[in-house]
């Protein structure tokens, strides 16, 4: 079944077509379920999906000599396979510039200081801000998430990564120069650390893990 798997794989790639991992390994499933071998589903799904990414990293590698990018994007959401391409292949045109280089440190610098986070955050409360440049960076990723959204939904991941920095790479930094995040007052600091989350996420979570490029 892992072969079917893999020759199926390529065939998408091959001939570009846009479909879910999730509906491919559920046609698998199925297949398997007939004959009654008594699987665990989540489980078979979860070392099919393992499988796949690892034998669409070989293959990508075939073709795209930047190991970094790769796995920068397979990181992050690669449920359908000819848009991790395509992703791969937007950024790979743009990862000389200097936009590319200020979305990697808005993501390596947000990713930075969420290590060792809760892994479950509060959501924001404006009442916990203590400082204006919190307010500020709220606004400003409030004021522009939509845009961002929309230009990953619309698969223009080179325009997405360039609004990206354009918009968070100089107030991140003014942040970060001025601001605690790791403050002893746990409402605050969880707050501020959900900040970094949604700034972080909003990209890394459908695009890819930039802090993984190599420089």
């Amino acid at each position: 079944e892992f072969r079917r798997v893999l020759f199926r794989s390529r065939i998408i790639l091959e001939k570009k077509l846009s479909l879910s991992i999730e509906i491919l390994l559920d046609l698998n499933l199925k297949l398997l379920k007939k004959v009654n071998l008594g699987i665990d589903n989540e489980k078979t799904k979860h070392q099919v999906k393992d499988f796949i990414k690892q034998r669409l990293r070989q293959i990508l590698l075939e073709t795209i000599n930047r190991e970094d990018l790769i796995e920068a994007v397979l990181s992050s959401n690669c449920s359908d396979l000819v848009d991790v391409v395509e992703r791969i292949e937007q950024l790979k045109k743009i990862s000389k510039s200097k936009k590319f280089f200020e979305a990697h440190k808005v993501v390596e610098r947000t990713n930075n200081i969420l290590k060792g986070a809760p892994a479950e955050l509060p959501k924001i409360k404006p009442r916990f801000f203590k400082e204006g440049l919190e307010e500020k960076l709220f606004k400003i990723y409030n004021d522009n998430k939509d845009t961002i959204n929309n230009l990953i939904e619309n698969r223009r991941y080179k325009e997405a990564t360039q609004f990206y920095a354009e918009v968070f790479f100089e107030p991140l930094h003014v942040f970060f120069d001025k601001i605690m995040v790791n403050v002893d007052n746990k409402k605050i600091r969880n707050n501020r650390l959900s900040l970094m989350k949604l700034i972080n996420l909003i990209y890394t979570e459908k695009v890819a893990d930039l802090s993984l490029i190599n420089f």
